[in-house]
């Protein structure tokens, strides 16, 4: 983990993953406390106004008590009765009924609580029963309750109309001459337009206060009543201070439903304290999420990083590769990586030269190849445009071969020798700039300059390429003639071959002609056979690799070539010589014997025909072909290789069979037979007459034995089986073979 940390792209990956996950976990607890809060503030809301509700409903509650009070007063029988303005029932409120009467008012009065006291007025009748006794209405109210002027006119009016409950605005009287404040209340005692009876009632506020006070209780701000005129009724006020205070508080402004007050109820703006266990598990229920974000911010970082890594160590370990600020503390792993790929792109474009370095030593190696002679076909036209070099089989070359004799006895040029060559080379550019003819320059010894030419058609009618004109220009302008020799035009990629040989023996004709040299052209070239080192390289490789086909290809070029060159006799039979001895090489190196094939080569030179040296030729080459490719593992050629040699010694035995050789190396009949033809590339019958005949045809040549004799020599019992394998394998009979030999013999 230290490690890990010191590098600056995981500490950066680290940070950027713990934000990542840190911020939602801050994000989720901040909406975490404040759903808390909300739904705490919903909790108070609720609770407030559940209380608000109780207040207002107690209020009102207590306001209906004073209605109960004139329903049960109206229901009274002495009520009714003090209705009647008569003096029917006057007997009957004696001194002692009008003692009870006085007593109820005062006890329903005192069971309210809130009033101060109440009189009964009976306007038509001018008077009122109080709790002091009967009054008439003038005297009461001039001497024990005296009102304020229009309080009273207010209150004389309202006696004259009907009211369910109408509550009047505060007000002072003198009562017994005391001076008090008080809620007037009237309420009417009968149902009619005008009653008769009205129940006065007196609120007194000290009373009010102490009733709301103590039902309130000291959980609310503040709290006022007011009326339809907005007089206060009553205020409480526990915490505000100052009008703004207003603002930072939960009002409430309720309606009574009993009268027309209006309650303003405010409570204070602050969350319910929470209880301590609760806050305690949300502050560690944060803090754990935020340690665990951070372990898993740490494992995405370290599971981010171990590509990174890897590829590091890669670079490190595997491509040996350290950067220049290895040695810093905190290391920058992508400064590294551009390091890295910095030293990539260079050894990229070292790689890029040394590439463009081994395609221009291709190139000039393949055209030293094509030059030479390149057989090879399978794949040559795509590796040619591999290297741009833009050849095809369907195109005509030829060999334009410059010859510089006068830079031919040094080894080192001097500088003025150097831009000499050059100008010789920009002159034959220029001449050569012919519209259908591209030309490629070989270099090729210090001394000999090649130009490819190549074209789409055939270009060899005289004066078609301007030699005459090249030379012209390099006397003009340089003082020198050099040798300029043009190769016959070939089609083919094997005709830039044949054309650059063809120029190199004009080359080697002039040369000889210069030193006097005992030679025409006509008999150099009748003299000296077509078969170039390279060509001879090229036939043993194939033939090494069992490549029939190459093979078969080289030696119908190196015939056609030759035909064409009129060899004399002689000149084809050392050609043949030469072929058959390379041929002979190969098969030394492959440890094949080799003695049946110098004894027929040699009985077919003595015959001299020239086509039959070819077929043999051919023959012979074919066989080492499918021997190579028959020879599958190194113990089948050397189990091969003494069959060979067995019947080699054994051919002339009567008894030479398959079922001989199966019994010698013990081995099945049809293995034996199958293992020959593996390594020989032909059945065993007839390689063990080719054998016996060429054997015979010997003793045939030698006039010395009897067919009988040589039929027996050579592992024939009959002398009819020895005439019918002879004629069959060489087209006549034997006597006649003989006889045709004396003749030849004789006439040469």
């Amino acid at each position: 983990m230290k490690e890990l940390l010191k590098n600056r792209t995981f500490r950066k990956t680290f940070l950027s993953y713990t934000l990542i996950l840190g911020i939602p976990i801050i994000i989720f607890s901040i909406l975490f406390m404040y759903t808390m809060i909300q739904e705490e503030q919903k909790k108070i809301y609720e609770s407030y106004t559940m209380d608000a509700n109780r207040i207002r409903r107690t209020v009102d509650d207590k306001i209906m008590e004073l209605k109960d009070i004139g329903d049960r007063l109206s229901n009274k029988t002495w009520v009714r009765k003090s209705l009647i303005n008569t003096d029917i029932y006057k007997e009957e409120f004696d001194l002692f009924k009008k003692q009870e009467m006085k007593q109820e008012l005062q006890h329903a009065i005192g069971e309210s609580g809130i009033l101060s006291f109440g009189v009964i007025i009976y306007p038509e009748q001018k008077k009122l029963l109080s709790p002091w006794g009967e009054y008439t209405t003038e005297e009461f109210f001039s001497t024990v309750s005296i009102f304020d002027p229009s309080i009273k006119e207010l209150v004389d009016q309202s006696t004259k109309e009907y009211h369910i409950l109408n509550i009047l605005s505060p007000t002072t009287i003198s009562l017994w001459g005391n001076k008090r404040q008080v809620i007037p209340v009237i309420q009417s005692l009968e149902i009619a337009n005008q009653p008769r009876a009205v129940l006065l009632l007196f609120i007194d506020p000290f009373y009010l206060s102490s009733f709301i006070h103590r039902m309130a209780g000291s959980s609310l701000s503040y709290f006022k009543i007011v009326d339809e005129v907005e007089t206060n009724i009553y205020t409480q006020n526990n915490s505000v201070k100052e009008s703004q205070d207003f603002e930072k508080l939960l009002a409430f402004n309720l309606d009574s439903e009993v009268c027309q007050w209006q309650y303003f109820i405010y409570y204070p703006n602050t969350i319910l304290t929470l209880h301590f266990p609760k806050i305690v598990s949300t502050l560690v229920s944060i803090l754990l999420s935020m340690f665990a974000g951070i372990i898993v911010a740490f494992l995405f970082a370290k599971v981010s990083y171990k590509p990174l890594d890897a590829l590091l160590k890669k670079i490190t370990n595997t491509l040996q590769y350290k950067p220049v600020e290895k040695q810093k503390e905190s290391l920058w792993e992508y400064r590294w990586i551009e390091e890295f790929f910095d030293h990539l792109v260079i050894k990229n474009q070292n790689l890029q030269e040394a590439m463009d370095g081994y395609k221009k030593a291709a190139k000039s190696n393949m055209l030293l190849r094509l030059l030479k002679g390149y057989f090879q076909g399978d794949g040559l036209t795509q590796r040619l445009q591999e290297l741009d070099i833009l050849y095809t089989d369907e195109m005509y070359y030829s060999i334009l071969l410059i010859h510089f004799s006068f830079l031919e006895e040094k080894q080192e040029r001097s500088l003025d020798e150097r831009k000499r060559e050059f100008m010789i080379l920009m002159i034959l550019e220029q001449v050569m700039s012919q519209p259908h003819i591209q030309y490629q320059l070989v270099e090729v010894t210090t001394t000999d300059m090649i130009f490819i030419l190549s074209s789409n058609q055939s270009f060899d009618e005289e004066g078609t390429f301007p030699i005459k004109d090249i030379k012209d220009q390099l006397e003009k302008h340089m003082g020198v003639i050099p040798d300029i020799i043009q190769g016959p035009v070939e089609k083919g990629l094997l005709g830039i071959s044949k054309s650059y040989y063809g120029a190199n023996e004009e080359l080697q004709y002039i040369l000889f002609h210069k030193k006097n040299m005992v030679y025409t052209q006509e008999t150099y070239h009748s003299d000296f056979y077509y078969y170039p080192t390279d060509w001879e390289v090229q036939l043993i490789n194939n033939l090494k690799t069992g490549n029939i086909d190459t093979l078969t290809r080289i030696l119908d070029e190196i015939k056609q070539e030759n035909e064409k060159r009129n060899l004399s006799h002689e000149g084809m039979t050392n050609l043949l010589t030469i072929i058959m001895e390379t041929i002979l090489r190969v098969i030394k190196e492959l440890k094949i014997d080799g003695r049946i094939y110098i004894k027929q080569f040699t009985s077919k030179i003595e015959i001299g025909n020239i086509e039959e040296l070819w077929a043999y030729i051919y023959e012979v080459g074919s066989l080492i072909c499918e021997r190579v490719q028959y020879s599958n593992a190194p113990s089948t050629v050397e189990v091969g290789n003494q069959i060979l040699l067995y019947i080699n010694n054994h051919y002339a035995s009567p008894e030479m069979s398959l079922k001989k050789l199966s019994e010698v190396f013990n081995m099945s009949v049809s293995k034996v037979s199958k293992l020959f033809k593996e390594v020989t590339g032909i059945n065993f019958y007839d390689y063990i007459c080719r054998l016996r005949i060429e054997k015979a045809k010997e003793l045939l040549r030698e006039e010395s034995f009897e067919l009988s004799t040589i039929a027996q020599q050579v592992g024939y019992e009959h002398v009819y089986s020895f005439r019918r394998a002879f004629t069959r394998y060489e087209g006549i009979k034997p006597d006649e073979y003989a006889l045709q030999f004396s003749s030849n013999l004789n006439t040469k």
